[in-house]
């Protein structure tokens, strides 16, 4: 899988899913 983003959407992604993978965690 490859996809293409900026640097500001890449940022966004990974705090959403750290902040997922915080509540699964939780």
């Amino acid at each position: 899988l490859v996809v293409e983003m900026n640097a500001e959407e890449a940022t966004n992604l990974s705090a959403a899913l750290h902040a997922a993978v915080g509540l699964i965690k939780k």
